[in-house]
């Protein structure tokens, strides 16, 4: 079985809302008319995401080309070494 609260009714019976998780019951959360999260007993609070906020979690990286990130750090050494010098701003 599972109760259907709005975020007002969550915030005025909290006590209720957690003695009824306590007794294996569901609690959904709406706010205008729409889900926005489920507490179950095991868990948690459960956020329904509008659209996919983290679109590449779990996106694996190849290793990549050892020569290419050597190169990378060489230049940014050397960038770093001239800003450093004065050159780049006149000095």
């Amino acid at each position: 079985m599972s109760k259907e609260l709005t975020v007002e009714e969550l915030r005025e019976k909290l006590d209720e809302v957690i003695a009824a998780l306590d007794e294996g019951e569901s609690v959904t959360i709406v706010r205008d008319g729409q889900e926005i999260g489920v507490f179950s007993p095991s868990s948690g609070l459960r956020i329904v995401q509008k659209g996919t906020p983290y679109p590449f979690r779990g996106l694996e990286l190849s290793g990549g080309s050892k020569e290419l990130a050597d190169e990378a750090v060489r230049l940014l050494i050397e960038e770093r070494d001239y800003e450093r010098s004065g050159k780049k701003y006149g000095l």
